[in-house]
């Protein structure tokens, strides 16, 4: 069985420090927490735009996020699970958002 092609690569990048911008065409942000927290501000969505197709993967890939956080914005205005953001504190975890 062959899998379906995308119109997007799945686009892994690794990030740390504060206010990391998330790219129209990120897949996966692996986050360098070994010296320092980072901070994550995901795009403001478009008022009624929902797409299950759209998925941003963030993961601690340096098995240090109890030390130091990974806290996820919401865009401008918006909610991640009713919060303004989400923190990842626990060492090598991650997370999926999907709008």
């Amino acid at each position: 069985m062959a899998m379906n092609a995308t119109k997007y690569p799945n686009n892994s990048r690794t990030v740390s420090g504060l206010n990391v911008v998330v790219f129209d065409n990120d897949v996966e942000l692996s986050v360098n927490t070994s010296t320092i927290a980072c901070s994550i501000d995901l795009p403001a969505i478009a008022s009624g735009y929902w797409n299950t197709t759209w998925k941003l993967y963030v993961f601690d890939a340096s098995n240090n996020a109890a030390a130091n956080n990974i806290t996820i914005n919401a865009g401008s205005g918006q909610k991640i699970n009713g919060a303004s953001s989400l923190v990842i504190n626990t060492n090598g975890a991650g997370i999926m958002v999907r709008v």
